[in-house]
């Protein structure tokens, strides 16, 4: 089975990696591992742009979060400035100016025919976007150094350094007077508040949903529309991924539509959300509070670091 992709973010002094969550069962925290198999409704609501989670309402919005990482980025910058050393971030709420390198970044099975039909797979000007298509969760704190053009190695080591210090004791650092951990570690401590997210518990939600019989059998219905269509796919992620970082083109266009009317046919999307929803209020009901400390971490650090700029 196919998993959610996320775009790990960087610890201090750690590598970046491309991580597939390809678990069938929900590790949300509760060590028990019991769900309840969640039953639908007779009629499925529609999956649209303004659908929304249980989850959903602890999170900052779109805005606020894209505020936040620009204000974390800057203040990294800030720091590394002081140093000598320009260093260029992507984030998942830093939107880059060469919009080949991403994707449509709207609710995952709610994308329309006409946005189709105008830009296959990858994000209309302005609209919503994302590195990854597919069942992606953007990550406010996902902030990740990228080698400046042109540079030498030697630069590049110099950026991350700058940003994440040595975990080498042996290792002198060219940098005179930096900090252990860097420019991260230092902003953490200017900022003094942390973040408190709950990706990975998504993450583990989603991936129950995946493995739901239903879900299942709806993709399989997919896949045999899809194959009518004259394309092979098995899962209902391939296609936006095939297309990664790519200009678009007429093939991805034609995909693209075919594969939004086999979601309107197959019904895999609504049934899909209507299981993570029931899910996701599932683990709400068990821990609220983890759910609400998460939130209230968001408010705060976005307040800091508004106060800091």
């Amino acid at each position: 089975m196919r998993g959610l992709t996320t775009r790990t973010a960087f610890a201090a002094g750690a590598v970046s990696v491309m991580l597939i969550l390809s678990g069938c069962t929900g590790g949300t925290g509760d060590s028990s591992g019991s769900w309840e198999s969640p039953q639908l409704p007779d009629e499925l609501p529609p999956v649209t742009e303004s659908t929304t989670l249980p989850l959903d309402a602890y999170k900052l919005s779109e805005g606020d979060r894209t505020v936040m990482q620009q204000g974390n980025i800057a203040l990294l910058a800030a720091c590394a400035a002081t140093y000598g050393v320009t260093v260029e971030f992507s984030g998942d709420y830093l939107r880059p100016a060469d919009e080949t390198r991403t994707q449509w970044g709207g609710r995952f099975g709610a994308e329309t025919l006409d946005h189709a039909a105008l830009h296959g797979y990858h994000p209309a000007p302005g609209g919503p976007w994302a590195f990854i298509g597919g069942y992606y969760l953007k990550d406010v704190g996902n902030i990740q150094v990228q080698p400046t053009s042109g540079g030498s190695d030697a630069q590049h080591l110099l950026e991350q350094e700058v940003i994440y210090g040595t975990n080498n004791s042996n290792v002198q650092t060219a940098l005179a007077n930096l900090p252990d951990g860097g420019c991260w570690a230092f902003v953490e401590d200017l900022v003094k508040a942390p973040l408190a997210n709950f990706v990975q518990n998504e993450s583990d939600l989603y991936n129950l949903a995946l493995a739901d019989d239903r879900v299942v059998a709806a993709q399989a219905v997919w896949s045999s529309c899809m194959a009518e269509e004259g394309y092979t796919f098995h899962a209902v992620d391939e296609p936006i991924t095939s297309f990664a970082l790519t200009q678009t083109s007429i093939q991805e266009v034609e995909t693209a539509m075919a594969d939004v009317k086999c979601t309107e046919s197959s019904g895999w999307a609504r049934i899909f959300y209507a299981i993570l929803s029931a899910y996701e209020q599932q683990a709400l009901d068990r821990d609220p509070n983890s759910f609400e400390s998460a939130l209230t971490a968001e408010r705060k650090r976005l307040d800091a670091i508004a106060a800091l700029r």
